[in-house]
């Protein structure tokens, strides 16, 4: 009997056989893979909640300025730097 269950428990231990996902199981070289681009695929479920979703809108005038000021080199300055470092320092010791 206890040899049955130690059986069991140990067979209970082991991993599950797990496969590969679809686009690793070949194990082709990524040069013999098919040059597309990445692309996010979301359910109906996701789609609609994201409508519901009380987030604010995306200011595309002020994400095309970082993306401008990225670009050139001038988007991290001291002071944006300074003003990161205050929050993670806020954040990490609860300072009021």
């Amino acid at each position: 009997m206890v040899d049955s269950v130690a059986s069991s428990m140990n067979a209970a231990a082991q991993p599950a056989a797990r496969s590969d996902p679809p686009h690793r199981a070949t194990n082709r070289p990524a040069s013999e893979l098919p040059d597309r681009p990445d692309a996010v695929e979301l359910s109906e479920a996701a789609r609609q909640e994201l409508e519901r979703s009380d987030s604010a809108p995306i200011r595309t005038e002020l994400v095309a300025r970082v993306r401008e000021e990225i670009a050139s080199g001038q988007y991290l300055t001291d002071d944006k730097l300074d003003a990161v470092v205050e929050r993670l320092h806020e954040e990490m010791f609860a300072v009021a």
